[in-house]
């Protein structure tokens, strides 16, 4: 339970951080010896506002999230390593390890 809270609370202090600047969809953002990456992925239009949606790619505990607005969810490493931006960042996700659907 503490897991959660600490990679939310990790992730919130390094997007406090990255929110200095706008971000693109696609923009990789790593803080210096932090094993947490982030990269953009676009807005989404949710009851008339937009919400933000990141990766987060702990490389430290070897997982993966997807945190849209202010929550956030566990994501199959294999599935984000597909992503273009996250893949060279995720070296554990290997083809041998990762089945194709």
């Amino acid at each position: 339970m503490k897991r959660p809270l600490l990679i939310s609370a990790l992730a919130g202090a390094l997007l406090t951080a990255c929110l200095q600047r706008s971000m693109t969809p696609g923009e990789v953002r790593i803080a210096e010896n932090d094993p947490i990456v982030m990269i953009e992925a676009g807005n989404m239009e949710f009851d008339g506002g937009k919400l933000f949606v990141r990766y987060l790619i702990d490389r430290s505990t070897r997982t993966c999230w997807v945190k849209v607005g202010g929550s956030h969810e566990r994501l199959r490493c294999c599935e984000l390593a597909r992503v273009p931006a996250a893949r060279q960042y995720i070296t554990w996700a290997t083809p041998e390890s990762c089945p194709t659907d």
